[in-house]
């Protein structure tokens, strides 16, 4: 396959990808808004809200850092988790440190354990990311479509089967990236 045809072919796939994690987004959205009703709703979009201030962090454009250092070579990817990792584990320090500073002012103690649970999302976003790296060098982004779009629609279908609380709420979508991430990694290792 010549080089224009693979970008053309990446580009549709990313854009497909994107848009159908806007439409699970979307989906997802609605039944919590409806499900849950507005003060548990409003306490689900708390806990998500201080996780994904987070998902930076991890990022912090380490990918292309790694691919200006290392070029084609995806054998050191463990490197790039293992940094990810890390910082993670620096995110949940600064978490503990707000929740023990506020107290139970902002985000009552069943909030303040499912940010626990939500805070994993921001690790498997970080390994999610670091397959998205050897992807993109691969040209493979169908991959990484494939994968999220089955997690999203396992986070979804489990929103849906589950009882409506948050606890639940948080735990679908976490398991969501859980199946994203064992799928991405695996696909990675193709």
């Amino acid at each position: 396959m010549s080089l224009k045809t693979t970008v053309i072919t990446n580009t549709l796939v990313q854009f497909f990808g994107r848009f159908a994690s806007s439409i699970l987004g979307f989906i997802t959205t609605i039944i919590l808004a409806r499900s849950l009703g507005v003060e548990d709703y409003g306490s689900y979009a708390k806990i998500y809200a201080l996780a994904t201030f987070f998902y930076l962090l991890v990022d912090f454009g380490l990918n292309a850092i790694y691919i200006r250092k290392e070029r084609d070579d995806t054998t050191r990817i463990h490197t790039l988790t293992s940094i990810r990792t890390l910082l993670f584990l620096l995110c949940c320090t600064i978490v503990i440190v707000f929740f023990a500073v506020s107290g139970q002012r902002i985000f009552n103690l069943q909030e303040q354990l499912l940010t626990g649970i939500a805070l994993m999302t921001v690790l498997l976003f970080g390994y999610i990311t670091s397959c998205n790296m050897v992807f993109q060098l691969t040209h493979r982004y169908d991959r990484s479509v494939l994968a999220s779009m089955v997690g999203g629609s396992i986070g979804v279908g489990l929103l849906l089967l589950l009882p409506h609380t948050v606890g639940y709420a948080v735990s679908s979508i976490a398991a969501g990236y859980a199946i994203t991430t064992v799928l991405c990694y695996r696909f990675a290792h193709q």
